[in-house]
């Protein structure tokens, strides 16, 4: 196969309530900059079932 892979990527992972996705998604999108080529990628998958989670409220 030939393609490149990059050996430091940095991973997160958040679980988030539905109505905040679209702030949330934005403000990642705005201050990572990531409509510049090669910055990342930004995605939502939806979760049916969670558990062994503690709800934090700041």
């Amino acid at each position: 196969m030939n393609m490149n892979i990059e050996p430091e990527k940095d991973i997160v992972i958040m679980l988030i309530k539905k109505e905040l996705e679209d702030t949330i998604r934005g403000k990642i999108y705005k201050e990572m900059e990531l409509d510049k080529e090669g910055k990342g990628i930004i995605y939502s998958l939806p979760v049916s079932e969670v558990s062994g989670l503690v709800e934090q409220r700041r």
